[in-house]
């Protein structure tokens, strides 16, 4: 970025902020605080996020120069040259170029020894960040020797007597590649750190501020620069329900109230956005940056969909050619950017050098930026993807840009073939006299054009059924559903075996059995199954519950009437009544429905408590209703009596001070998620396992009488003598409600807020979920009343969790879009037996967070609920191979279309489909 003020964009576009930009760097100052207290206070820090997400742009821009205004605090030294064979030797020089001692350290010192003595001549820590941390991966293979980078590095990390640290900054899909360093370095993924994409404050200054930074820098008599406060929100609105890269799947935020979501920003959208805003508004000699300009844009999915086209436009028709040769040897078929020289680029496309060295530059020119130059000491010069983010789109071109030409050539040699044709009948008419055999030479002719021309129109179709397959196959890990749409799509498309393979495999993968939603969108906060099975409800944020046919569907009854958002919904035992609860105005009730089957569902009964009601639910002979919710009470009431009467109260921060003078044995069994079939074992608790660090929940403190501790959820045993209670803090409770004082157990061994809790059919064992991303499984011994931990999973952070009623399965529900299946085997009354626990079945599908689960009573159907505005039902089993592998074409095509919910929407059609 140019320093002369008036003359510049002051937004990057794609291109990274450096600490020359730090003036206009906005919208990471939190960030910038975290990463910096984690460089000082730990050894290692791996530095993580999604591509683009802004990890160099903070670090640089932001982390550095906060670091460099401290003087002789510390010692910081950046590296990203990864792709030299001998980066080691540059790495060093630019530590000892920042160390700036008197002393001269060896620079052919091991480089634990070289950092040991350049930090004790500076006197003071070493700070190291490695930036763009994955292309180590991509140039470097393994290797074993002691003397190598990756044995240097892990002794540097280790050592104790040196005060070095390093941070890793890496995309996150090349965190696994760490693995290259997991024996050798104990402490390796101790201190997680990941950078999510800006909330909407955040990108509210971010596009008002470096503007009130450039007007500042203005010399006199230049035109200031302004923006529609309009068009700010109207950006944010956009990029808030927008997503252009793939990576990229809209994971939400949501704050510890029990307010509205708030979904992240995606960092390189935004500067595209900006950047061909400020370009058109400068084009139109405007002084302001308008809504009438961006709406006149497309608004901002179509300035992003269209920013590469809008680039490679400027080329010629031969230079395209030449870049789509080109271009698909700098990315990877999974998307990552590598560096090339032009020779080998040459080489590869068997495209002349001086052509070749021409079109690099043109693609590395201010104006275009899609390319940009690597010059490494003592190695010719390469060129590279100019961002990460291009990438996919790139893939994405060049292959649209290949079927083009491919469509032009079939239609230049279908027009050949017809004026071909066209002069032979000409011919044909002028020696009708001749021979017969002439004549039907002519008829043979056209036959074999029309032969030729049915080949080609097949060929057609047998292309477009290989793309579809191979757009199935991308989904199968995504959303199987959707994979499945395609499959179908592409067998009925032409019959071939990548098409009925692809049918097959999206056949296994799928479970959704239906998927409802609300008309507004909001979140699915509550779901649950009727007694008989035949039945879900589900409570949403848009005030209602509704009924739906777990076979199909469809919807049975809509009730209405609370005025605010729904927490739950539930079916009494005998299925005769159905509760409500949630937000009313500035306070909440529970309500009980007769008929809810029905078009005219009935309200009998309305229970009202002040400061909401976050959970609810019937005792199991159904003559009883549990509450709680924000005044931090449980109570238990005979809901039947006119009006309702209280018969048990429970005070969430006395029961906890009551229990704090009762010590409880803790024993916890744990298990990584998804990672070993084994038993359990016993492990060391004293360290519970990081969620992600963005938002970062927080536990409460202490309950006080002016702040109660809110209550998300409480359940009846099936005996109906306890209630279990989750609340957001870091224990959980079991109350004996029917018995007098000292009646409350202390479930500890979580870190944050509880979000649900369970017992299991049998009552001997109970499950809590937590935003510590832990779901623990307590085994409640009748001899001995104290639980204890049994089973630590380890998923993510959880906020829905149930139990089958035969016990074999917990199902989880997470804010990483999934909903788990765990098979487990509880051990009955032997409590010195642990639990196993088998790896867990991963759904797919949903596009937003989850909240809330639910299994059906016989156990074959699984309900979840999700920030995503839907609920979906899924078959806890999957198809076998043995009942698909001898199906005809017909019958495999029939199956699936009985396994899917829904058609392709009309977006999906279009990105699939519509070529």
């Amino acid at each position: 970025m140019t320093t002369s003020p008036g003359t510049f964009c002051p937004y990057k576009g794609l291109q990274p902020y450096t600490e020359a930009d730090r003036k206009y760097f906005f919208g990471r100052t939190r960030d910038q605080g975290i990463i910096k207290s984690n460089l000082f206070a730990s050894t290692l820090t791996v530095f993580y996020g999604a591509s683009g997400v802004g990890k160099s742009s903070v670090l640089l821009a932001g982390v550095v120069p906060r670091l460099k205004e401290e003087p002789r605090t510390a010692v910081v030294a950046v590296f990203n040259k990864w792709q030299s064979e001998d980066f080691m030797t540059a790495l060093k020089t630019e530590i000892a170029a920042q160390a700036a001692t008197e002393t001269a350290v060896a620079m052919d010192l091991p480089l634990d020894t070289f950092l040991a003595q350049t930090q004790r001549a500076a006197g003071m820590p070493i700070l190291i960040i490695f930036d763009q941390f994955e292309e180590y991966f991509l140039y470097h293979p393994p290797s074993p020797t002691a003397d190598a980078f990756e044995a240097a590095f892990a002794r540097a990390v280790n050592r104790r007597d040196v005060h070095v640290n390093f941070l890793l900054s890496l995309r996150e899909d090349g965190v696994s590649k760490l693995d290259r360093f997991q024996g050798r370095i104990p402490s390796l993924l101790n201190n997680l750190l990941r950078l999510e994409h800006l909330d909407r404050a955040a990108a509210a200054e971010a596009i008002t501020k470096p503007l009130e930074e450039f007007n500042r820098e203005l010399a006199g008599g230049q035109t200031a620069m302004s923006i529609e406060p309009g068009l700010v929100e109207a950006v944010l609105d956009d990029l808030t329900a927008a997503r252009v890269a793939p990576e990229q799947q809209g994971q939400g935020q949501v704050d510890q109230s029990w307010g509205e979501v708030t979904m992240p920003i995606e960092t390189p959208f935004l500067q595209v956005v900006l950047t061909r805003l400020w370009e058109q508004e400068k084009e139109n000699s405007s002084s302001v940056l308008r809504l009438k300009t961006y709406d006149a844009m497309g608004r901002a999915l179509n300035i992003a969909r269209t920013h590469l086209d809008n680039m490679m436009a400027k080329l010629t028709a031969a230079q395209r050619e030449t870049a789509s040769q080109l271009l698909r040897y700098l990315v990877t078929p999974s998307g990552s950017k590598i560096a090339q020289e032009s020779g080998a680029l040459a080489s590869w496309s068997e495209v002349h050098a001086a052509e070749v060295e021409s079109l690099l530059n043109r693609l590395s020119a201010p104006d275009m930026r899609i390319l940009k130059t690597v010059q490494t000491p003592g190695q010719p010069l390469r060129y590279e993807i100019f961002h990460d983010v291009l990438a996919p789109a790139i893939l994405d071109w060049r292959g649209r840009y290949v079927q083009e030409q491919k469509q032009l050539e079939a239609e230049r040699e279908a027009l050949k073939q017809r004026a071909l044709a066209e002069e032979q009948l000409a011919r044909q008419r002028k020696k009708a006299k001749r021979a017969r055999w002439i004549a039907v030479g002519s008829v043979l002719l056209l036959i074999v054009m029309g032969v030729l021309a049915w080949k080609a129109f097949q060929a057609k179709y047998t292309a477009r059924s290989h793309e579809l397959a191979a757009y199935a196959k991308s989904q199968l890990t995504i959303d199987p559903e959707v994979a499945l749409l395609l499959a179908i799509e592409a067998a009925e498309t032409k019959r071939t075996p990548h098409s009925l393979d692809a049918l097959r495999n999206a056949l296994l993968e799928s479970q959704v059995s239906a998927v409802v939603g609300t008309p507004k969108g909001k979140r699915i906060a509550g779901v649950a199954f009727s007694p008989d099975g035949k039945y879900v409800v589900t409570a949403s944020w848009d005030a209602t519950a509704h009924v739906w046919d777990t076979a199909t569907g469809k919807s049975i009854s809509v009730l209405t009437g609370h005025q605010g958002q729904l927490y739950v919904g539930s079916f009494s035992p005998d299925g005769k009544y159905l509760l409500t609860a949630g937000g009313d105005g500035s306070s909440g009730s529970t309500r009980v429905w007769e008929d809810w089957n029905t078009a005219t569902p009935k309200l009998i009964k309305t229970i009202t408590e002040a400061n909401g009601i976050g959970t609810a639910g019937f005792s199991p002979d159904g003559n009883h209703i549990l509450t709680g919710g924000g005044e931090g009470k449980v109570r238990v009431w005979e809901w039947k009596s006119d009006p309702p009467r209280v018969k048990a109260e429970l005070t969430i921060s006395t029961a906890l001070a009551a229990a704090a003078s009762r010590p409880t044995p803790e024993a916890t069994y744990s298990l990584p998620a998804e990672t070993s079939t084994a038993s359990a074992q016993v492990a060391d608790t004293s360290a519970s396992p990081q969620p992600d660090l963005t938002p970062e929940p927080t536990p409460l403190p202490a309950a006080t009488p002016a702040r109660a501790i809110l209550i998300f959820k409480a359940e009846f045993s099936p005996d109906g003598k306890s209630i279990i209670i989750a609340a957001k803090n870091s224990k959980a409770l079991i109350w004996s409600w029917m018995e007098p004082a000292n009646n409350v157990i202390t479930l500890s061994g979580h870190t944050f807020a509880l979000y649900d809790a369970a017992f299991s059919g049998d009552g001997k064992y109970a499950v809590t979920a937590s935003d510590d991303a832990t779901a623990i499984v307590w085994g409640l011994n009748e001899r001995d009343p104290k639980p204890r931990a049994i089973v630590n999973l380890v998923p993510q952070r959880i906020r829905g969790v149930a139990f089958s009623h035969d016990g074999k399965y917990i199902a989880t529900a997470s804010y990483d879009k999934l909903a788990r299946i765990w098979p487990l085997k509880l051990p009955g009354s032997n409590r010195e037996k642990p639990v196993e626990l088998s790896n867990a079945i991963v759904l797919r599908g949903h596009t937003g967070l989850l909240v809330c689960v639910a299994f059906s009573p016989d156990g074959k159907f699984l309900a979840t609920g999700s920030d995503d505005g839907t609920a979906r039902i899924w078959r806890t089993g999957k198809l076998g191979e043995d009942a698909i592998k001898n199906l005809s074409s017909d019958d495999l095509i029939h199956l699936a279309k009985q396994q899917v919910t829904r058609q392709l929407t009309t977006d999906e059609r279009k990105k699939y489909t519509d070529q």
